[in-house]
């Protein structure tokens, strides 16, 4: 169970705004990253207000003393950088150029197998570790596309693949928000009030993944509603009674 205690309204309008800025002026590159990469970027912006007060409707509706409005909004813009490395295949692979790797390519169609066909006999390599264009399936000329170009040097060599040769410092992760809640009170006697609040906030997130363009987005919704009533039944009793709503 969690409670959540809000500011009411009171005779007199009271308001607030307020902004929180920070970004990467203040920061330092990486140490990781490329040195011809630019800062990782952070931009942090945090801003909102408050307003509360009696309800007032000229000639209708004075609420001082018995009808109460308490409202707020919350948002925020965050970029931060994100640094990724991931293993993509250099660009001669998609052409079948393997030559300068220490793993020998075997032409599959020479393999001789033993006569109960469980293991290898014999193989041929391609001739300098290069698949002719003959051999290439059309499908790797697509892939080719979606593929980026290396920009990092590998850390190692294993299985045919260079290591953590591409570096992604072109997204950044995004964290945005926007929150309200209103609320009203009305003082129906000295031994009996009336509560309302919503809310309703919205946050869109995006992580970047080790290849631009690949990262995952997802977005948060709640709606929050409670209904209340609090009764003072004697100088040593007091009944409150809630009710809640929430959805995500």
């Amino acid at each position: 169970q969690v409670n959540v205690v809000t500011k009411s309204g009171t005779n007199e309008f009271h308001g607030s705004l307020f902004e929180f800025v920070r970004n990467t002026a203040l920061d330092a590159r990486n140490f990781f990253q490329l040195r011809t990469a630019p800062t990782q970027p952070l931009k942090r912006n945090q801003f909102g207000f408050t307003f509360g007060g009696p309800v007032r409707i000229p000639k209708l509706i004075d609420g001082r003393n018995k009808l109460f409005f308490f409202a707020n909004y919350e948002g925020q813009r965050q970029r931060v950088g994100s640094l990724n490395f991931a293993n993509v295949p250099l660009p001669a692979y998609f052409t079948g150029n393997f030559a300068g790797l220490p793993q020998t390519i075997y032409d599959v169609q020479t393999r001789v197998l033993s006569p109960d066909g469980t293991r290898v006999v014999s193989q041929q390599p391609f001739p300098n570790n290069t698949v002719p264009a003959s051999r290439i399936h059309p499908g790797a000329r697509i892939a080719q596309a979606l593929w980026p170009a290396p920009n990092n040097a590998p850390s190692q060599i294993r299985d045919l693949v260079q290591v953590q040769n591409y570096q992604n410092n072109l997204e950044s992760t995004k964290g945005d928000s926007n929150g309200g809640m209103i609320r009203g009170d009305w003082q129906q006697s000295s031994n009996s009030s009336f509560q309302f609040r919503y809310s309703h906030s919205k946050e869109p997130y995006y992580t970047p993944a080790a290849i631009a363009g690949m990262g995952s987005a997802n977005t948060s919704i709640t709606h929050q509603a409670m209904l209340g009533h609090t009764a003072v039944i004697s100088a040593t009793q007091v009944n409150q009674f809630k009710i809640g709503f929430s959805r995500l």
